[in-house]
């Protein structure tokens, strides 16, 4: 999903929240924030393999590259494996959980996070009818074995 899709989602939620009381303004914010901010693991991912720090390169690379794969017949994608985007999965959200046990304000992280997992899951189901390769590490590494990588 897009990012402009997670910034309107987020602040639609983030907005409701605060106005039935829910949450404070403090509280809104830091899961509005957390619903955007997750997707810094794709940047990560570019400066790693490209070894370039430039939010405008990395803006232009990953576009370019989305262009590529909704370009590729799902016999084409299905020959290929799914990035890795560490904050991207279940254990992610696992550690975070537990965070929340032993600092109760990492809770408004979860909760955002958990906000983006929910519109991804769904853009990707739409998509492609599955959500398997942002759902776990491990099933991601295991799907990806015999797969050569996109881009």
């Amino acid at each position: 999903m897009l990012p402009k899709w997670h910034i309107l989602f987020g602040l639609i939620f983030s907005s409701l929240i605060y106005f039935f009381g829910i949450a404070t303004i403090t509280q809104t914010t830091i899961i509005f924030l957390a619903s955007i901010f997750i997707d810094l693991d794709h940047y990560f991912r570019f400066v790693v393999i490209k070894k370039d720090l430039s939010p405008n390169n990395f803006w232009k690379w990953s576009m370019e590259a989305r262009e590529k794969w909704l370009r590729l017949s799902p016999q084409e994608k299905s020959k290929l494996g799914a990035r890795l985007f560490i904050f991207h999965n279940v254990e992610f959200l696992l550690l975070t959980f537990i965070l929340t046990l032993f600092y109760f304000p990492a809770i408004f992280l979860l909760i955002g996070f958990l906000l983006h997992f929910i519109f991804d899951y769904i853009a990707m189901i739409k998509k492609s009818g599955h959500f398997l390769d942002k759902f776990s590490i491990f099933i991601l590494l295991k799907r990806n074995k015999k797969r050569e990588e996109f881009g």
